[in-house]
């Protein structure tokens, strides 16, 4: 059988995991379902029954069905919670959802312990400096009253 599955690495807290690859049906899941169809045919009828097309239908869209669930379960890590297709979708959710599992985790006595903390390779935010926060609060305020002049500027052109 073919290797369904690769690693990768989470685009979150960076660790190694392994995901699959195979998002549909193929060939030889359409023969199994083929193959089963045929086995429960002569098990319920005892003979070619036209009934077992339907039970045929039923038994790829459950083998489809397992296989997509199968490939959505696998693409979320693991150790963070960190979803690709949830953070393509709604990254506000996605943020939601991974500070809601790290916060969960952090509770637990061994997840300082683990050999794959996601917390370990985070990048860390480098610390503002007193000075550096004061500059950026002088600058908001200057924008804000650069603001507030330009709104009562703008009327008293327009009335000329």
């Amino acid at each position: 059988m073919a290797n369904n599955s690769k690693k990768c690495f989470c685009a979150f807290c960076k660790h190694e995991r392994r995901i699959n690859t195979k998002r549909h049906i193929t060939f030889n899941n359409v023969f199994l379902s083929l193959l089963s169809t045929v086995l429960l045919m002569f098990v319920f009828w005892q003979n070619i029954d036209p009934r077992a097309i339907i039970l045929f239908v039923v038994s790829l869209c459950i083998a489809e069905a397992f296989i997509i669930i199968r490939w959505r379960v696998t693409l979320s890590c693991p150790y963070c919670g960190f979803d690709p297709i949830l953070y393509k979708r709604s990254p506000e959710k996605m943020v939601q959802k991974v500070t809601r599992i790290m916060s969960e985790q952090r509770g637990c006595s061994d997840f300082w312990l683990r050999t794959k903390n996601p917390t370990a390779r985070l990048a860390k935010r480098p610390a503002l400096s007193i000075k550096d926060e004061l500059a950026k609060n002088l600058k908001e305020i200057s924008r804000a009253q650069i603001d507030a002049q330009s709104a009562k500027e703008i009327p008293a052109t327009r009335g000329r």
